[in-house]
């Protein structure tokens, strides 16, 4: 038997593959996977040329079907969004610290965690 062929495509945007083609690939993850959330982003100019995010969905075919799919962007500039990223980030991480501070702090949190198992925060106490 001859295994079957794969071809690699990089699309111009979401609306070139078939709504039902891609959501089938979708299945019941997330709904921002989803053909109708990126095909509105594209309708909405939310990401394209203007937005510096250039949609280039990835999509893998044996023969004319679709058997996977990404969504991908090119990101043409830098309009600060790394250094919100990081602040983000930064805010994101000692919340998390401080919950599982929290949590471990809990005897109530600390008895439903199985048995043998242990939660650390990473602080010092103090």
């Amino acid at each position: 038997l001859r295994a079957p062929m794969h071809r690699t495509e990089l699309l111009d945007g979401v609306a070139e593959v078939p709504r039902d083609e891609w959501n089938a690939l979708v299945g019941d993850g997330s709904p921002f996977l989803e053909w109708d959330w990126l095909a509105s982003l594209e309708h909405a100019r939310v990401v394209g040329p203007e937005t510096g995010w250039q949609p280039r969905p990835l999509v893998v075919r044996e023969g004319a079907r679709i058997v996977a799919a990404c969504p991908l962007y090119v990101k043409a500039h830098s309009e600060g969004e790394f250094q919100v990223l990081v602040q983000i980030t930064a805010v994101a991480s000692e919340t998390i610290t401080n919950w599982v501070q929290i949590a471990t702090d809990n005897p109530a949190c600390r008895a439903r965690l199985p048995q043998g198992s242990s939660i650390t925060s990473g602080r010092k106490r103090g």
